[in-house]
């Protein structure tokens, strides 16, 4: 024991680390203009650190419940932020002339197929859900349009999801189901990541990728064996303190996952991000916004080229011929 005050000490402090990336994470996609569903993710973490925390110090339910539903609804706002270019991409395809789009919809679909053993996995965690979303594009394609799986109805869909389980959990507390859909939803965001890494070029943004499922996996190994052989690990000369080690990968696996997709969205955005060496050596995402509004100015009026401005945050173009 650390201190009568709380309950399980190290499964307390270690929550701290999800408020400062989730602090952090705020304040640098707020600053950086990314769209609202970036904040989102972030202010679900800083409420997963605080509820975690609550609970562990306490150990009383309804703490227990700001810890958990938290989790589920922050996995609910990662999926749609990983998902919803995908799912505008469909929507543009099902707006286009109907020729070829069949093709246009199994090319896109197909994106998401291959990889390597870790992705054949999760592929396989996550066949009902694609199922389950091929039906609907069918759905939507025999509708003739929008009018199935409009984006308002997508979000109100992930809306209701997260209000029936707050209620369900509240009312039942079914702890496997609890576990059974965090699972599946961090594997379905997985496999998203390692998707959109197979079609990253640059060298570190992909090491921020190649950390996310790392991380995940070793932080979800800690969880269990802390979870399973918790008397063990008790009896031993220094408890290695799994739940906490749980905490603190999840915490990092946060900022590994979001600054890689921080850079999927630059890129979308044709910001140029680059990838750097930040504080204690870690990978940060830099994009030079005004760079890129100045840069597409002066090569609107054809002057850019000559000034010499080049911040690489647009193709290379020649000045309009004079008339």
């Amino acid at each position: 024991m650390v201190s009568h005050y709380i309950a399980e000490f190290h499964n307390t402090w270690s929550n701290a680390l999800f408020v400062l990336v989730g602090l952090h994470g705020l304040w640098f996609s707020t600053r950086q203009g990314y769209e609202k569903r970036f904040h989102a993710v972030y202010f679900g973490v800083i409420v997963i650190g605080l509820g975690s925390a609550a609970f562990h110090a306490t150990l009383l339910k309804v703490a227990q419940q700001c810890d958990e539903t938290p989790m589920i609804w922050s996995c609910l706002c990662w999926l749609y932020l990983l998902y919803e270019p995908e799912w505008a991409e469909t929507d543009a395809l099902l707006a286009a002339p109907r020729e070829g789009l069949d093709a246009k919809l199994a090319a896109l679909h197909s994106a998401a197929g291959g990889g390597g053993r870790l992705h054949r996995l999760l592929h396989a965690l996550t066949a009902p859900a694609d199922r389950a979303e091929r039906w609907l594009r069918q759905r939507q394609l025999r509708g003739g349009g929008a009018a199935c799986c409009t984006p308002s109805r997508r979000t109100a869909a992930l809306w209701l999801y997260g209000i029936c389980f707050a209620a369900l959990h509240a009312a039942f507390e079914p702890t496997l189901l609890f576990f059974a859909q965090f699972f599946l939803l961090i594997a379905y965001c997985m496999r998203k990541i390692v998707v959109l890494r197979a079609s990253c070029v640059d060298e570190l943004a992909n090491l921020l990728a190649a950390r996310y499922p790392r991380t995940v996996i070793v932080a979800f190994a800690c969880w269990n064996l802390d979870m399973h052989f918790c008397q063990s690990m008790r009896a031993l000369p220094i408890n290695p303190q799994g739940h906490a080690w749980w905490h603190l990968l999840m915490a990092l696996s946060v900022f590994w996952g979001m600054q890689f997709m921080h850079f999927v969205r630059a890129a979308q955005l044709g910001w140029r991000p680059v990838v750097r060496r930040g504080l204690f050596g870690l990978p940060l995402v830099h994009v030079d916004r005004r760079a890129c509004r100045e840069e597409k100015r002066l090569q609107g009026e054809g002057r850019w080229r000559a000034s010499g401005v080049r911040h690489g945050c647009g193709p290379i173009a020649s000045p309009p011929a004079s008339p």
